[in-house]
């Protein structure tokens, strides 16, 4: 008569789950729901970490504790996640495929999982000799994972990032300089009294005897663009989700848009619901933007987060105008790139209930008049520059906001509120309710 593991007791069980090392309990609790819930609490002790329920309301994930994450995507008895905090693993080692491998697991298995938050490490830029090819499955790993995240509908996802090498894996687009061609030379200068009165005598009646300019001035030829800016071409073909349900998306990474994930961006951006949108941290360059905005296109698009991104006053201008559903604008402590006269034309964001930024910015969208965004009820002042301009900016907004019918709520936050107050009569509180709908 054969006998099989299971037919031992659960005390025996726990002894040998016991004697075996991380990886070996980890596989064994991955082989059966009844050893699975012996093996699991182990796990969760030797990382000094409470045995958790079937609902987590936030979990932090660490270097030191990150097979937790392995536990949890075998834990049968989690099923609830709020918030998975993933964001803190640092080391890009050929190590952190396992762990991505375990976050979509877990991120399939779960029933509920609100929001996670992951770290995208220049992996790249980490490669040697040793580790190439254990590397080399690293992009399509998170792309899966994030396919899976975004085709559940009841998970947000925030994307941070580092310092990425651009050799490796470039910005979407390539920009050059076009030449310039050389000046026309000079004619000789005349080396003779004679030469010199003989051109002279030809410029003369040249003028005088001129044939009548027709009617009209010609058509100028149109002058080929200073840069000229080409794609560049992704090295991997990742596949996109196929339906994504995502509404809530936080780009902290500027990998996310260079040229090998830049493609799957660009789908997801475009076909998930989004309805939440922050774009925090990105050092691409204008001229990227300049080509990258036109090509997205949010219909349910209401809230928007434009943060230490350098966007072009007219492009960024454009997108807001193709985009009039939206309610929440927040450009905090955001350096405007261009100038911000004249003001934002009166029919933009008709909806708008909520702006945040610095002074400048502000006044770009208020000072249009106090007609304009009749649903406005909090505004957020939040800038660090103190500049003597900057100064001077603030008090044009307090003066602006003091002519609004409807006063909202104003907010001043960031080293300008240490040196600036708002005087009596601006601001106060929102309504009931208001400010939940108008906060991100």
């Amino acid at each position: 008569m054969s006998a099989s593991l299971l037919d031992l007791p659960n005390e025996l069980l726990h002894i040998i789950c016991q004697d075996l090392d991380d990886d070996g309990l980890l596989h064994l609790a991955s082989t059966c729901r009844r050893i699975n819930l012996l093996a699991i609490p182990l796990v969760f002790s030797r990382c000094d970490y409470e045995l958790p329920t079937s609902s987590i309301p936030s979990i932090h994930l660490t270097s030191g504790n990150i097979r937790l994450l392995q536990a949890l995507s075998i834990a049968s008895f989690v099923t609830s996640i709020d918030v998975l905090d993933f964001s803190m693993i640092h080391s890009p080692t050929p190590e952190i495929l396992d762990a991505i491998r375990a976050l979509h697991a877990l991120v399939t298995r779960l029933a509920h999982l609100g929001h996670v938050r992951l770290l995208v490490s220049d992996l790249y830029a980490q490669k040697t000799p040793q580790n190439t090819e254990k590397l080399r499955p690293w992009p399509h790993v998170m792309a899966a994972m994030l396919n899976t995240a975004a085709q559940r509908g009841d998970c947000a996802i925030t994307i941070y990032g580092g310092t990425y090498a651009y050799f490796s894996d470039p910005r979407p687009f390539r920009h050059v300089v076009a030449p310039v061609a050389a000046p026309p030379t000079k004619p000789p200068q005349p080396t003779s009294l004679a030469q010199t009165l003989a051109q002279t005598l030809r410029a003369v009646f040249g003028r005088l005897f001129r044939p009548a300019a027709a009617a009209g001035c010609p058509p100028l030829l149109p002058r080929p663009p200073l840069i000229q800016s080409h794609a560049n071409p992704s090295p991997l073909a990742l596949p996109p989700a196929a339906r994504p349900r995502l509404t809530t998306l936080n780009i902290h990474s500027s990998l996310l848009l260079h040229a090998t994930f830049y493609p799957w961006t660009l789908h997801t951006l475009n076909s998930a619901p989004l309805t939440t949108l922050s774009l925090d941290n990105i050092d691409l360059l204008h001229y990227d933007w300049a080509l990258l905005l036109p090509a997205l296109t949010l219909p349910a698009l209401t809230s928007l987060a434009v943060l230490r991104t350098a966007i072009a006053v007219p492009d960024l201008t454009a997108f807001l105008a193709r985009h009039p559903a939206l309610r929440a604008l927040d450009l905090s402590f955001h350096a405007a790139l261009g100038p911000l006269v004249p003001y934002a034309p009166p029919h933009l964001l008709p909806k708008l209930i909520s702006i945040h930024g610095p002074p400048d910015c502000l006044l770009y969208f208020l000072a249009a008049g106090d007609a304009v965004y009749p649903d406005l009820r909090v505004v957020g002042i939040r800038s660090h520059a103190v500049s003597g301009y900057d100064l001077a900016q603030f008090d044009q907004l307090v003066a602006c906001l003091r002519l609004r019918r409807v006063v909202p709520r104003v907010d001043l936050e960031g080293r300008l509120a240490a040196r600036c107050q708002l005087p009596a009569g601006v601001g106060g509180d929102a309504g009931p309710g208001e400010e939940h709908d108008a906060e991100f």
